[in-house]
């Protein structure tokens, strides 16, 4: 593919869902509405009934993230998260993305206190783990109940237990 089109597909696996071709090109400057085009001519993007884009299938663009260097990967998520009128959860996806824990950490809790989000708790646990080990024992307790008020129990005891580890 031309590097405008990689950059195109690029930009739509930093978003992760479908969007409007504004929100495309403004991840990258390198982006054009014919490279756009020329990754829905060979099938590699689709346009819903809303006429957003998206990568496709969906799970190319994890692979299409995995591939972008970290500066790149980083990069795009970061101007992702500064559009406007994003949710607390897609601005702690993108935030993640940049490598800012604190940031998308304050973003996960924004979310969760909107409303029950069993996964965004458990990766916020992953997150804090990993970048701000000193919330990590509050994140996996939420995660835990947010797991448990669901009634996936299974699932929740692994975090509870590492709240406990912690505390």
């Amino acid at each position: 593919l031309p590097e405008a089109a990689r950059a195109a597909a690029a930009a739509l696996a930093a978003w992760g869902h479908p969007v409007k071709t504004s929100r495309v090109l403004a991840l990258d400057t390198r982006v054009t509405l014919e490279a756009l085009e020329a990754l829905l001519a060979v099938g590699l993007a689709r346009r819903d009934d809303d006429g957003r884009l998206a990568l496709s299938p969906p799970a190319l663009g994890e692979r299409v993230l995995e591939s972008l260097d970290d500066s790149t990967r980083r990069s795009l998520h970061r101007a992702a998260a500064a559009w406007p009128g994003l949710t607390p959860a897609e601005r702690f996806r993108h935030l993640s993305g940049a490598g800012d824990a604190q940031g998308a950490l304050a973003a996960a809790n924004a979310a969760l206190d909107q409303g029950h989000d069993d996964r965004l708790a458990a990766a916020a646990a992953a997150l804090a783990d990993a970048e701000a080990p000193e919330q990590a024992g509050g994140w996996h307790e939420r995660a835990g109940r947010e797991l448990a008020a669901r009634g996936r129990y299974a699932r929740a005891i692994p975090h509870v237990e590492r709240a406990l580890a912690l505390a």
